[in-house]
């Protein structure tokens, strides 16, 4: 657990103990639903680059990346980030991709991640203003991204990693 300064939430690594609060967070956040190898992979693969942000000790909100190779270099992509309804705008999405973006700073040079990349679905402006705010840039549009949401089209998101 780590408690930012910068952020009203605590922060706590994903594990076999909490990964169950992660999924019905993601059932209540998103209007997809990931199935049990997504949730086994976040603990054995990706809890490094992934967390869980408690607001008076419940599960608000939470951040799980990998890192992908793309053209033979590392990236970190963001597969999911959201917040539970009542606890958004104060400011814990912000702490959450602050933590992230921070370590693979921080790690650059072990790393060798450049960049920061996510897809979001072109409807979701709100959540476009969010990564503009904290250095993303809008790369391209992705038509037929989606397979199951409509709109079916994603924005690709993308922030240069600095060290």
């Amino acid at each position: 657990m780590s408690k930012d300064e910068a952020g009203p939430a605590d922060l706590w690594q994903i594990t076999w103990q909490n990964v169950g609060q992660l999924r019905v967070l993601h059932k209540h956040v998103f209007p997809v639903s990931y199935q049990d190898p997504f949730y086994s992979d976040v603990v054995e693969k990706h809890k490094e680059h992934c967390r869980l942000a408690y607001y008076a000790d419940i599960l608000v909100g939470a951040i799980c990346c990998r890192v992908e190779i793309e053209d033979g270099r590392p990236r970190l992509y963001v597969m999911t980030l959201g917040v539970l309804e009542p606890y958004r705008r104060m400011g814990i999405a912000s702490q959450l991709i602050r933590d992230i973006v921070a370590k693979v700073e921080q790690e650059k040079e072990k790393s060798k991640i450049s960049e920061i990349v996510l897809h979001m679905q072109t409807s979701n402006t709100p959540g476009l203003q969010f990564y503009e705010r904290h250095g993303f840039e809008n790369a391209k549009l992705v038509p037929n991204y989606y397979q199951k949401i409509d709109p079916p089209d994603a924005y690709l998101l993308r922030r240069t990693v600095t060290s």
